[in-house]
Protein backbone atom coordinates (compact mmCIF):
# COMPACT_ATOMS: atom_id res chain seq x y z
CA UNK A 1 0.00 0.00 0.00
CA UNK A 2 2.71 2.35 0.73
CA UNK A 3 3.63 1.99 -2.74
CA UNK A 4 0.11 2.83 -3.77
CA UNK A 5 0.47 5.95 -1.42
CA UNK A 6 3.70 7.14 -3.19
CA UNK A 7 2.50 7.28 -6.52
CA UNK A 8 -0.52 8.74 -5.70
CA UNK A 9 1.35 11.49 -3.95
CA UNK A 10 3.42 11.66 -7.32
CA UNK A 11 0.14 12.61 -9.38
CA UNK A 12 -1.22 15.09 -7.07
CA UNK A 13 2.10 16.59 -6.96
CA UNK A 14 1.48 16.90 -10.80
CA UNK A 15 -1.83 18.06 -11.08
CA UNK A 16 -1.38 20.79 -8.45
CA UNK A 17 1.72 22.01 -9.60
CA UNK A 18 3.12 22.63 -6.21
CA UNK A 19 6.55 23.89 -7.19
CA UNK A 20 4.26 27.45 -6.93
CA UNK A 21 2.74 26.83 -3.57
CA UNK A 22 4.43 26.97 -0.41
CA UNK A 23 2.29 23.63 0.92
CA UNK A 24 3.91 20.54 -0.68
CA UNK A 25 3.96 17.29 -0.56
CA UNK A 26 7.20 15.49 -0.29
CA UNK A 27 6.91 11.95 -1.77
CA UNK A 28 9.86 10.83 0.19
CA UNK A 29 7.83 11.53 3.42
CA UNK A 30 4.65 10.73 2.67
CA UNK A 31 3.60 7.22 3.41
CA UNK A 32 0.84 6.55 5.51
CA UNK A 33 -2.91 7.52 4.45
CA UNK A 34 -3.49 9.43 7.61
CA UNK A 35 -0.35 11.74 6.90
CA UNK A 36 -1.42 12.03 3.27
CA UNK A 37 -4.96 12.97 4.36
CA UNK A 38 -3.58 15.69 6.69
CA UNK A 39 -1.27 16.95 4.18
CA UNK A 40 -4.01 17.24 1.29
CA UNK A 41 -6.73 18.74 3.73
CA UNK A 42 -4.45 21.70 4.64
CA UNK A 43 -3.37 22.30 0.85
CA UNK A 44 -6.95 22.22 -0.39
CA UNK A 45 -8.20 24.63 2.81
CA UNK A 46 -5.55 26.85 1.62
CA UNK A 47 -6.89 26.44 -1.98
CA UNK A 48 -10.04 27.38 -1.06
CA UNK A 49 -8.87 30.31 0.89
CA UNK A 50 -6.23 32.11 -1.43
CA UNK A 51 -6.91 30.41 -5.09
CA UNK A 52 -9.96 28.64 -5.84
CA UNK A 53 -9.31 28.61 -9.24
CA UNK A 54 -6.19 26.33 -9.09
CA UNK A 55 -8.07 23.87 -6.75
CA UNK A 56 -11.08 23.85 -9.75
CA UNK A 57 -8.37 22.61 -12.59
CA UNK A 58 -6.90 20.51 -10.19
CA UNK A 59 -9.94 18.88 -9.70
CA UNK A 60 -10.77 18.38 -13.47
CA UNK A 61 -7.49 17.07 -14.10
CA UNK A 62 -7.56 14.60 -10.98
CA UNK A 63 -11.42 13.80 -12.97
CA UNK A 64 -12.94 13.84 -9.37
CA UNK A 65 -16.51 13.34 -9.94
CA UNK A 66 -18.62 16.78 -10.90
CA UNK A 67 -21.47 15.60 -8.43
CA UNK A 68 -19.43 14.07 -5.31
CA UNK A 69 -17.33 17.39 -5.58
CA UNK A 70 -20.26 19.35 -4.89
CA UNK A 71 -21.74 17.17 -2.68
CA UNK A 72 -18.38 17.84 -0.75
CA UNK A 73 -19.04 21.46 -1.02
CA UNK A 74 -22.30 21.37 0.68
CA UNK A 75 -21.07 19.49 3.19
CA UNK A 76 -21.08 21.51 6.30
CA UNK A 77 -20.15 24.86 6.91
CA UNK A 78 -16.70 24.32 8.63
CA UNK A 79 -13.83 25.15 5.91
CA UNK A 80 -11.35 22.00 7.37
CA UNK A 81 -14.33 19.89 7.11
CA UNK A 82 -15.06 20.45 3.63
CA UNK A 83 -11.47 20.34 2.74
CA UNK A 84 -11.47 17.24 4.06
CA UNK A 85 -14.21 15.90 2.39
CA UNK A 86 -12.29 17.09 -0.87
CA UNK A 87 -9.10 15.52 -0.08
CA UNK A 88 -11.15 12.30 0.43
CA UNK A 89 -11.99 12.18 -3.28
CA UNK A 90 -8.99 13.88 -4.33
CA UNK A 91 -6.93 10.87 -2.63
CA UNK A 92 -9.26 8.25 -3.69
CA UNK A 93 -9.13 9.16 -7.31
CA UNK A 94 -5.99 9.52 -7.25
CA UNK A 95 -5.10 5.96 -6.07
CA UNK A 96 -7.85 4.69 -8.25
CA UNK A 97 -5.89 5.53 -10.95
CA UNK A 98 -2.72 3.84 -9.37
CA UNK A 99 -4.56 0.85 -9.05
CA UNK A 100 -5.80 0.77 -12.87
CA UNK A 101 -2.28 1.79 -14.04
CA UNK A 102 -0.68 -0.73 -11.92
CA UNK A 103 -3.22 -3.28 -13.25
CA UNK A 104 -2.77 -2.99 -16.52
CA UNK A 105 0.80 -2.19 -17.10
CA UNK A 106 0.65 1.46 -17.51
CA UNK A 107 2.84 4.18 -16.31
Amino acid sequence: MSNDIQSAVVLINEHFEMSNTNISLNDSIIDSMSLLKQKMTELVAFLMERNIEKLLSAIYRIDVDERKFKEALDSGEDIHQIASNIADLIINRELEKVKYRNLYGKK
